[in-house]
């Protein structure tokens, strides 16, 4: 097991080389190699004297046509190398804020005459070099004279720092620029940020970063954008009995010793030493290597680190060299993590390691294209955790958890096309707003259908060459005739009076009492999930209920004898899933057999301290055992919940704990959303989902959310890709007239405050309410007549 490497002195100095594929996704994208440049410094010099950074006077005329008024950066300064060094404070100043400094050097080539530099900059503060300048400007190629800095502002708007020149940078010259920060290591999951974990009760603090997709500026100042590659040389000063890692093997170390495994993990103390890292361990060589196969492009780094974290907005961030994991998706205890735990290690595993190539080797010249990104990817985890685990059968899941997720989105008349024009996208807002459902799942599943008509071969081989070239187009569906030519799997039919009516689909449902494999009841349940969302408060709801229990009870039978009277598990990785689907439905539909059985497990847990539940039951038995129990049930499992040490299982009592049917309990948790002690940010939004999720919990959520939207959305992530959930969350349900009024209302209130990567959630809801009033008004009927003829014995 790797150790990582350790500093014997009270402060240390790890100098690593590493070169960024994409600014914008971090000192990550990275091929790692030295580039040594001779660099004249000395003899050209340009000595300048510029105040201190300051805004230019304020214009009260409409906005400017000025370059710093402009989102995107002009192309005539392309970065060549970095030179960056950071000092996190993991100790609080003062004034009680946890800080960092740094120094950055970008040495970049002109393509075009300039009298200005832009670089991005977002809540950075700008001190002086050692020669009592904020910032100095010095040419590559000796003898030649760098223009003066006449005076340097900020542009929060546009997030950039701008510094005006006394003369042009030269075209097809080089040119250093340079300058001393300092930052807030605050602990908003953003750019250079902080992480803390408590350790034998004493409180540790990790200073890490994500830079995707426009956190880099927060960092260092930088060409934030994704086009715009160079080469890094990183030095990280950090503390005695700290670890220090970035993307690029140490070309210089002070009093450090280090493994030299390739494939390093890398997480808390007690996660590595329990052995929770080993599965990851034992499964990234084996991924990465079927990659090397598939691309037929060897990996280019010496090293492939992965790192653990206990707060990460994200699920994982694909850094090249060091990618950085929520703690749920990287870590697998054999004794407290299900199989759908192990699953989503080795898919998520698979998804970033897939990135190595189509991300982070291959880029995309602009955001709009991020589906190539994050549609290969999510297409690609498939076949690599197949590799990993060839028993599972996991490349049929893409039509549950891609496929037919992502119909529902693109469905609405505000959903958006793979890919937009690039001018189409430009404030950071956007660029998060695209990291959807519609990126990653119809992404991956237009390239599964893509390879399906092609052939496998023939896909591959268009993706082997060095430098893939794509021609997209997009047609109107019902302007175009599929005509069934082999492979093609399916016939497209347009017109409208084919559409199945409700009631006719629903029939297909009819089978299900004898039906036990996963794949079928999977896609029943999840299409079945929109009858409750639509149903759950209406007269509609006990004759549904009785009807799906009528259907469920089989099953449920069925894995009670397989099991031996739920003594065991299948064997089978579907059927694992089956069973926890058995249980899950059986309870929902209030089958008293479940209940019981739930129930006594649970208590069992309460009485003895005891948890002898399988850790694939775990979730569901908890979610059934609080929402059929009351306080005493809830508070065990926020006690357990707080006191638990392995992620995954913290997880399941976090969202278990959703579930409860007391309105005071849900309350009182929305209110714990809020406080970083008790849930921790990376899950506040994500909680008030889950709440929003349980029919009683709906409307106290929507409330909630609505009273402290300005808080919520400036503490939480109005940044952040994953913003975008809460607002489709806690608006999912609504289906009537009142809703929507409140939906529109909602949106004008909070106007100025803003939405941020929340916008278009916002307009998909309003969308999506609309649709679901009108097929609320023209089914409910009919199908509530169903459901009463359907569940007589």
């Amino acid at each position: 097991m790797a150790k990582g490497f350790y500093i014997s002195k009270v402060v240390g100095i790890v100098c690593v080389v590493v070169a960024v594929g994409a600014v914008a996704t971090i000192i990550a994208l990275s091929v790692v190699y030295s580039q040594e440049k001779a660099k004249n410094n000395d003899n050209n010099l340009q000595a300048t004297t510029p105040p201190s950074v300051t805004k230019p006077p304020s214009s009260t005329t409409a906005p400017s046509n000025q370059p710093w008024d402009k989102y995107r950066l002009r192309t005539n300064l392309v970065p060549w190398h970095y030179n960056v060094t950071l000092w996190p404070r993991l100790t609080p100043d003062a004034t009680g804020k946890y800080i960092f400094t740094g120094e950055s050097s970008v040495e970049f080539a002109v393509t075009e005459n300039s009298n200005l530099i832009l670089l991005h900059s977002h809540k950075l503060n700008y001190g002086t070099l050692g020669d009592g300048h904020s910032a100095r400007l010095t040419t590559v190629r000796a003898g030649n004279t760098a223009p003066g800095i006449v005076t340097m502002w900020l542009e929060p708007e546009t997030q950039y720092l701008v510094a005006q020149l006394d003369g042009y940078l030269q075209r097809f010259d080089f040119y250093i620029f340079s300058i001393s920060f300092d930052g807030e290591l605050a602990d908003d999951l953003g750019g250079f940020y902080r992480s803390e974990y408590t350790e034998n009760g004493v409180k540790k603090v990790i200073a890490t970063t994500q830079m995707q997709p426009t956190h880099a500026r927060k960092a260092f100042p930088c060409f934030d954008e994704p086009i715009l590659k160079a080469t890094f040389d990183i030095t990280l000063i950090h503390d005695l009995g700290t670890v220090a890692l970035s993307n690029g093997k140490e070309i210089e170390t002070t009093n450090v010793t280090m493994d030299g495994e390739n494939v390093r993990i890398f997480a808390r103390k007690p996660a590595i030493t329990t052995g929770q890292g080993d599965y990851a361990l034992n499964k990234t060589g084996p991924i990465l290597k079927f990659f090397e196969s598939y691309y037929n492009y060897s990996y280019l780094l010496p090293k492939s680190d992965q790192i653990a974290l206990p707060d990460f907005n994200a699920g994982a961030m694909e850094n090249w060299g060091l990618i950085t994991y929520r703690e749920t998706a990287l870590l697998y205890d054999e004794e407290y993590s299900s199989n759908f735990d192990k699953e989503r290690t080795a898919t998520i595993i698979a998804h970033e390691l897939a990135h190595m190539w189509f991300g982070n080797l291959a880029t995309m010249r602009w955001w709009n294209d991020l589906w190539l990104n994050e549609g290969f990817a999510s297409y690609m985890q498939y076949l690599g955790a197949d590799q990993a685990e060839p028993t599972w059968n996991i490349k049929d899941l893409i039509v549950l958890n891609d496929v037919h997720r992502v119909f529902a989105v693109d469905a609405l008349a505000s959903s958006h096309p793979l890919s937009y024009k690039e001018e189409d996208i430009q404030t950071p807002a956007q660029i998060n707003e695209l990291f959807d459902a519609i990126t990653y799942c119809k992404g991956a599943s237009v390239l599964r259908m893509l390879s399906d008509f092609l052939t496998e071969h023939v896909f591959i081989r268009g993706i082997q060459v060095k430098t893939p070239v794509f021609t997209v187009k997009i047609f109107d569906c019902c302007s175009l005739g599929v005509q069934h030519i082999k492979p093609l799997t399916y016939i497209i039919h347009c017109s409208l009076d084919e559409i199945i009516q409700t009631v006719q689909a629903l029939k297909t449902t009819t089978y299900l009492s004898k039906e036990r494999a996963y794949m079928p009841w999977a896609s029943a349940i999840n299409n079945l999930d929109y009858f409750y969302l639509m149903f759950d408060r209406s007269e509609v709801y006990g004759p549904m209920q009785d009807y799906l229990r009528k259907q469920v009870t089989p099953l449920f039978n069925y894995y009670e004898n397989l099991t031996g009277n739920w003594s065991d598990v299948p064997t089978g990785h579907m059927d694992q899933y089956n069973q926890v689907n058995a249980i899950s439905l059986a309870c929902r539909t209030n089958l008293k057999e479940c209940q019981e059985l739930t129930m006594t497990w649970f208590r069992d847990w309460m009485n003895t301290g005891v948890n002898k539940i399988h850790p694939n039951l775990r979730f569901t038995v908890y979610c059934n055992a609080i929402a059929a129990g009351g306080a005493d049930e809830w508070e065990f499992a926020w006690d357990q919940f707080q006191n638990a040490s392995i992620a995954t299982e913290a997880e399941k009592l976090r969202i278990a704990l959703s579930c409860t049917k007391q309105a005071w309990l849900l309350n009182r948790y929305l209110e714990y959303t809020l406080n970083p002690d008790m849930i921790r940010k990376q899950d506040a939004t994500s909680t008030i989902v889950y709440i929003a999720n349980n029919v009683v919990g709906q409307s106290l959520a929507w409330d909630f959310v609505r009273a402290r939207w300005e808080y919520i959305f400036n503490q939480y992530g109005g940044g952040s890709f994953s913003f975008s959930n809460l607002i489709s969350g806690v608006t999912e349900r609504f289906s009537t007239e009142f809703e929507l009024q409140e939906l529109k209302q909602f949106k004008a209130d909070n106007a100025e405050v803003g939405f941020g990567s929340g916008t278009l959630a916002l307009d998909q809801s309003i969308d999506r309410t609309t649709g679901n009033i009108k097929w609320v008004t023209e089914n409910k009927n009919n199908v509530l007549n169903w459901f009463i003829a359907e569940s007589m014995p």
